[in-house]
């Protein structure tokens, strides 16, 4: 019986991210009312109720859905290659979510995507090439790597933004290029 309700839960859970991405296609995140969202979805209100407390903590929780499975996409990496095909997944992610990624940079709630993003590039940069060649002091080469990790998370969000037309290995393949090259 639990994994009935589990898969109902599931589908209660998806209807409602469907609907909403649908409405906020249409409204903005304000707007949007729990029985607009309920009707949108095709659940009542009383289910609406039992997971959420209002459409804006719906949203909440799809942003951390896609944060929590960039994490997953990106274990500890042995090699550029395997960094290579984790940033790949994790653009190919991204790409299959760009709508819901356009509606979280809309309303300004991408923050746990970018800190993800950015944590993500600097384990990447530990594969680095050895920087102790570089003239650097310890302090600018911490803010030169800063630069480089916000930039990472700067150069997905204008390839989803803008839908340049790269595809998700061509942008993997620039991220580790930056990260992992001697760019320092």
């Amino acid at each position: 019986m639990p994994r009935k309700e589990n898969q109902r839960i599931a589908l209660t859970r998806r209807l409602l991210q469907e609907g909403m991405l649908r409405l906020l296609d249409r409204e903005k995140l304000e707007d949007i009312s729990v029985t607009a969202l309920c009707k949108e979805s095709g659940i009542n209100r009383a289910t609406f109720y039992n997971h959420y407390t209002s459409p804006s903590q719906l949203l909440e929780e799809m942003e951390r859905a896609l944060a929590s499975e960039l994490i997953r996409l990106n274990p500890p990496a042995k090699s550029v290659g395997e960094i290579l095909d984790h940033t790949e997944q994790s653009c190919i992610l991204l790409k299959e979510n760009a709508t819901l990624f356009h509606i979280l940079v809309r309303y300004h709630i991408d923050r746990d995507l970018e800190n993800i993003i950015k944590r993500i590039a600097q384990h990447y940069g530990e594969h680095r090439i050895d920087t102790s060649h570089t003239e650097l002091d310890e302090d600018t080469l911490h803010l030169v790597s800063s630069y480089l990790y916000t930039g990472c998370y700067a150069l997905i969000r204008e390839w989803l933004l803008r839908d340049i037309s790269k595809s998700p290995r061509e942008i993997a393949q620039l991220l580790v290029d930056i990260v992992s090259k001697d760019y320092l």
